[in-house]
């Protein structure tokens, strides 16, 4: 194994064990059932359902492009998982710019490492495949190298998105002090 695929599996190690210890650590204090309150059911509610449509949009408006030109911008199982990965990161950051994303009691800080490991995971899985000599774009069409790279573009994202809820956060609370 190659140095890039031990810290992958490193990054994943330190991650899943951070997942169990803060899990175990949370179950303790807080019931299962109190993790969101009604209003953050309610906007997480209203994110699952407008991700979906950003789906739905998105495999329409693809399948336009496809049936006018004859011709995909990528595999078509590179051009799904985009489609899913759209919806995911929307439903994401509608969650965590309504402050429906992080569960009550629970760490900022520890979902933003999260969120950064997941980055420089998949940004060495990208850096990787390139060493090994694999194309982003080959005959004019996205390959499956760009899939890690298109994954740590939308941790960024979400990354970029916690860090604005978290500068409104403190904005409002200088505000009511």
């Amino acid at each position: 194994m190659d140095w890039g695929l031990w810290i992958m599996f490193a990054i994943l190690v330190v991650m899943v064990v951070s997942v169990v210890i803060v899990s175990n650590r949370r179950e303790s204090k807080a019931a299962q059932n109190g993790i969101f309150d009604e209003r953050q059911v309610k906007i997480r509610g209203d994110a699952f359902k407008w991700s979906f449509i950003v789906m739905v949009v998105y495999y329409l408006a693809y399948a336009i492009l496809v049936s006018f030109t004859n011709d995909g911008l990528g595999a078509p199982e590179l051009m799904i998982f985009i489609g899913l990965e759209l919806g995911l990161v929307f439903c994401s950051v509608y969650c965590i710019l309504r402050d429906a994303f992080i569960a009550v009691n629970r760490s900022f800080g520890f979902i933003v490492i999260m969120d950064i490991c997941c980055i420089v995971a998949q940004l060495i899985g990208y850096y990787r495949e390139r060493i090994q000599g694999a194309l982003l774009i080959k005959d004019g069409k996205l390959t499956s190298t760009c899939l890690p790279l298109s994954i740590a573009l939308s941790f960024g994202i979400i990354l970029v998105a916690l860090f604005v809820r978290r500068h409104y956060q403190k904005r409002e609370e200088q505000n009511e002090a």
